[in-house]
């Protein structure tokens, strides 16, 4: 994630110096596994356009959140835009970060969507209440049942099965 959010803040430094702006607050906003989003921000002392300047204080803001059940949305951006930047009264410049490669993104593979509906040898119809990392979470009630439980399945359970739709007469 590290390595997405230093790319992201790159593309917002050469956005920003294209349009012969700065900004001074630096915002990253994380979507959670459940759905959670939340932002953090950090004010820097005077507008930058500096990618690296960005990708540091991005990078600084993820590592005090807990991503460790996974993240479905993750971005940086800048406000406090200003048509200049202070340069170093000591002509000191920062060590440009080398370039980060990143391995193309796996193409994703839909198995089981939330809301499909899924029949299990034993347990009966139900549906697809979440997916994701090999595991299918079915909840097991129809629209004629009442409200039942809820199991976890590996993707690759042979017992359970997309739920054929039913013919429309």
């Amino acid at each position: 994630m590290e390595g997405l959010l230093t790319r992201q803040a790159t593309h917002v430094g050469e956005r920003l110096r294209k349009h012969g702006l700065s900004g001074r607050t630096v915002t990253i906003k994380v979507r959670l596994h459940d759905f959670t989003t939340l932002s953090r921000s950090s004010t820097l002392s005077s507008p930058t356009d500096s990618g690296p300047a960005i990708s540091r204080v991005a990078r600084s803001l993820l590592a005090d959140l807990d991503t460790s059940g996974g993240v479905r949305l993750l971005g940086v951006g800048v406000s406090g835009l200003a048509d200049w930047i202070r340069e170093d009264l000591f002509g000191e410049t920062e060590a440009e970060e080398p370039e980060v490669d990143l391995p193309a993104a796996e193409p994703v593979r839909r198995g089981y969507v939330p809301g499909m509906d899924v029949v299990h040898d034993e347990m009966g119809h139900g549906w697809v209440w979440g997916s994701g990392k090999g595991v299918v979470t079915v909840r097991f009630e129809t629209a004629e049942t009442p409200p039942g439980p809820v199991r976890s399945f590996s993707v690759d359970d042979p017992a359970l099965a997309p739920a054929e739709r039913p013919v429309d007469d």
